[in-house]
């Protein structure tokens, strides 16, 4: 419910840039007052921008003057922008006026920006409006409250919030349910225990979201009937994600015995996905785990492209070097998807690998990728190619450079700092000019790494680079050689 007042915010807190946001919005705020909407709304997008990424930077003078432009200005969406800065910014002298909306206000869209201010600000203090505010017949406002409610997490208010929701939807329950589990209620898990035991499937389906978020071994009993009875789908594959975070040595046949599930392809892909979550777990209390991986290794010839994927992800997850060989048999799928969920696993599982054989038969099934219409897929490729550190790739590699993708160069440009080869030294110094900061930084970085002391010229210049990260890169390869002091006459 709260992600639409995130959409379009991107967080920037490097350094250099603080004292420009923070000067920024002070800047703006006399736009706040400008005759045009366009121009007001463009203001108040900008600062609560600024405000996602500097906070408590900014000071009650800039609340003020929002909280005024809020009174002075009747456009819905204009309002909301103001409150979600106030938010941002956390400061407490706004809570006052964030509870009269609430309470007050008639608009519901205005009443669900408070209470997602009033969460996102976490002050204890605002419990009892929120709840008090449950009354509201309203249920994305309700859900809105319960959310701000268990970012506040205040114990004390968890009675208050049973009786405000007994008489409200079903969702809603459920929702001040995971609330009080949150809390560690008794009463809340209790609550999920009968819902998992209960006849219909939509009770169902809301219990199980809730023990999927806040698992407990009090559980097991309602989800193993669940996955033994003839069930939708749905909350076939809910109970097997509720189980699968759940660590208890009964869960994994529980799940294992769906991965053949020959009705449902998506109980199959939850199943396999949920034996790769729970690998470590495996590994701890069963300790032989060649059964599990047998049994993933035949889904990588499932009918269904999903189960396919998240069995991939799964033998990567499970840490057995000797499945690359199965995964290399799909590694040329023609689905992209499927692809890309190989090369994760065999990027994952390279770092198990300790004999020249099995990582050459890796490197040249890498290297067959290269050319692949996917720039996604060369770059991951590329990228796993510099982990591997096998010298028979450096000439793809240094080709890699010439990439139409810029994502492909750099993920090449780093993978060089693997391989000291004169061929590669040049290319190197030669993409310290490049135009693309991150190929540069790259660059530098890789270099860094060789530690060759005839870079030190090239690399010298780069302190002189319009990027901060390159310069500060660059001299951390430049103090990394002592300076050598001049010898005394005898």
């Amino acid at each position: 419910m709260d992600s639409k007042y995130f959409e379009g915010l991107s967080l920037d807190i490097s350094p250099e840039s603080i004292d420009y946001q923070v000067e920024t919005a002070v800047n703006l705020l006399e736009d706040l007052k400008a005759a045009s909407i366009e121009v007001r709304s463009r203001a108040v997008k900008k600062i609560k921008q600024i405000a996602y990424n500097v906070k408590k930077l900014l000071d009650r003078h800039v609340v003020k003057s929002l909280l005024e432009s809020f009174m002075d200005n009747h456009e819905i969406e204009f309002r909301i922008e103001v409150m979600l800065a106030v938010a941002f910014i956390g400061d407490a002298s706004a809570l006052p006026f964030l509870r009269k909306v609430l309470s007050e206000f008639s608009d519901y869209d205005l009443k669900k920006a408070s209470a997602f201010a009033l969460g996102e600000m976490r002050f204890t203090g605002s419990a009892a409006s929120l709840i008090e505010a449950l009354q509201f017949d309203d249920e994305e406002l309700q859900l809105i409250i319960l959310n701000a409610l268990s970012k506040i997490s205040d114990p004390a208010s968890a009675p208050a919030v049973i009786e405000a929701s007994k008489n409200s939807s079903l969702k809603v329950k459920f929702t001040a349910c995971g609330f009080l589990c949150k809390l560690g209620v008794t009463q809340g898990f209790e609550f999920i225990k009968r819902g998992l035991a209960h006849n219909s499937d939509a009770v169902k389906k809301e219990a199980l979201i809730i023990a999927r978020d806040y698992p407990h071994e009090m559980f097991l009993g309602q989800l193993h009937e669940i996955l033994n009875d003839n069930h939708s789908d749905e909350v076939l594959v809910a109970c097997i994600e509720a189980l699968s975070k759940i660590n208890d040595l009964s869960v994994i046949d529980d799940i294992t015995r769906h991965i053949n599930n020959s009705e449902y392809a998506n109980v199959r892909a939850a199943a396999v996905k949920a034996l790769g979550e729970l690998g470590e777990l495996c590994k701890l209390l069963v300790g032989d785990i060649t059964p599990y991986v047998k049994i993933l290794t035949e889904r990588l010839k499932d009918d269904s492209e999903q189960v396919v994927i998240n069995a991939a992800l799964a033998l990567g997850e499970l840490k057995t070097p000797e499945v690359i060989s199965d995964l290399l048999l799909i590694i040329d799928s023609p689905s992209e998807m499927v692809k890309t969920a190989v090369i994760t696993a065999v990027r994952s599982l390279a770092f198990w690998l300790s004999d020249i054989d099995g990582k050459n038969h890796l490197t040249y099934a890498l290297m067959s990728l290269v050319k692949d219409p996917s720039s996604a897929i060369r770059a991951m490729v590329i990228e796993t190619l510099g982990y591997l550190e096998n010298s028979e790739a450096v000439d793809v590699l240094l080709e890699a450079l010439a990439d139409e993708s810029e994502q492909v160069k750099e993920n090449a440009t780093a993978a060089l700092g693997n391989f000291s080869t004169p061929a590669v030294l040049v290319a190197l110094i030669d993409l310290l000019n490049n135009e693309n900061v991150v190929i540069r930084w790259n660059a530098v970085t890789a270099l860094n790494r060789l530690g060759d002391k005839s870079c030190l010229g090239p690399i010298s210049r780069m302190l002189q680079d319009s990027d901060e990260s390159v310069r500060l890169a660059a001299k951390a390869f430049i103090d990394s050689f002592p300076v050598e002091q001049p010898q005394q006459p005898e």
